[in-house]
């Protein structure tokens, strides 16, 4: 959920949000994976009679924006060549967590460009400017996977490797980013 709202808005000054745009992104260490786009979203006024969503200082656009994870299937797929001829198969196949930190997935960006609408008290006319802004969402790191050799925790860093852990170090640090 977003609430959107000025700061420090002179009070003979009139904003609205024209147009809300989104996309997620991966992001990780590894090139192939990095950066990928994941989803896009716009929002906007559904009405020609209004310049946008008003917003001050006091009155905050309240917007629930639904971004997937995998809107679009990721493609996995392997071709052959020798001596000029090729053969090659693809899959269709949704990523599990394990999958992305495998690949050095750590974290998926959300980047946001606002269109925003701005009249001033000498204003004839709203004058458009857009601000941005991304924010960064850390993947949780740590998996419980069943293994021949029974439970295991795996610990993954940013590159893709992994470290064995114990669950007391995974309780430890569940109770430590609950704080």
């Amino acid at each position: 959920m977003l609430t959107i709202n000025t700061v420090g808005l002179k009070e003979d000054t009139k904003v609205w949000i024209d147009n809300i745009h989104m996309d997620t992104s991966i992001v990780a260490s590894k090139n192939y994976m990095n950066g990928i786009k994941q989803d896009s979203m716009d929002d906007r006024v559904h009405s020609s009679t209004v310049i946008g969503f008003p917003i001050s200082d006091i009155s905050p656009l309240i917007s629930v924006n639904a971004i997937e994870g995998q809107n679009d299937t990721f493609i996995q797929g392997t071709v052959y060549g020798i001596n000029g001829s090729t053969s090659g198969s693809v899959e269709e196949k949704r990523f599990l967590e394990t999958d992305y930190l495998e690949r050095g997935v750590f974290a998926n960006k959300v980047s946001t460009i606002y269109g925003l609408s701005i009249q001033g008290p000498n204003d004839k006319e709203p004058r458009g400017v857009d601000a941005w802004d991304d924010i960064y969402i850390k993947a949780y790191d740590t998996i419980r996977i069943q293994t021949d050799k029974g439970i295991e925790y795996r610990k993954y860093k940013e590159t893709g490797e992994y470290d064995i852990i114990t669950e007391d170090q995974v309780k430890k640090k569940t109770k430590k980013n609950t704080k």
